[in-house]
């Protein structure tokens, strides 16, 4: 019986890492080289949350300690950061794509203040379908518990603040598209 039960339990144990391997192997996979980040002004500092374009394979790192958003292709190549100062310093919504520095944080409109969570609208629907497929999400806790929207390229496009029935939100652990 112990014997019996011992190998239905290697075998059970055996069939899910190989169920688990083959759900793995069956996901497409980014291929992503080298590191994410740069160096210096343009380095990360307190990623908390990553997304993928589906359609582009551009990757979106959401940056807590530099109140940024920032852009990578596929294989890690930087394209641009989004957030208020980060060309140069003044206090209006830019997008630098070299030279970065941290964002100001605040609660303006576009403004991250230790933006925590990012989505991207991978609905794989048309822009007819969908005018809002492949825009990007990001979740505003810290200033004033929003989720900002910006397009594929960076272009602040407006923020959801309220919740059903226009209830400001108390409390926001996430976003998801």
């Amino acid at each position: 019986m112990m014997r019996a039960h011992r190998l239905l339990t290697t075998g059970l144990a055996t069939l899910g890492v190989l169920a688990g391997g083959l759900v793995l192997s069956s996901a497409p996979a980014l291929a992503l080289s080298g590191s994410f980040g740069g160096s210096g002004a343009s380095a990360l500092s307190g990623p908390s949350g990553v997304a993928v374009n589906d359609s582009t394979g551009d990757v979106y790192v959401v940056d807590k300690g530099n109140n940024r958003v920032e852009q990578f292709s596929l294989t890690g190549t930087f394209i641009a950061a989004w957030g208020w100062g980060v060309s140069n310093g003044n206090a209006e919504y830019q997008i630098c794509t070299s030279g970065c520095q941290a964002g100001v944080a605040g609660s303006g409109a576009g403004q991250l203040d230790s933006p925590e969570a990012i989505a991207v609208d991978n609905s794989g629907k048309t822009e007819s379908e969908d005018p809002s497929v492949g825009d990007v999400y990001v979740m505003n806790k810290a200033a004033d518990r929003v989720i900002d929207k910006f397009s594929a390229s960076g272009a602040y496009l407006g923020q959801i603040a309220t919740g059903e029935g226009g209830a400001a939100f108390s409390g926001l652990d996430g976003v998801a598209v």
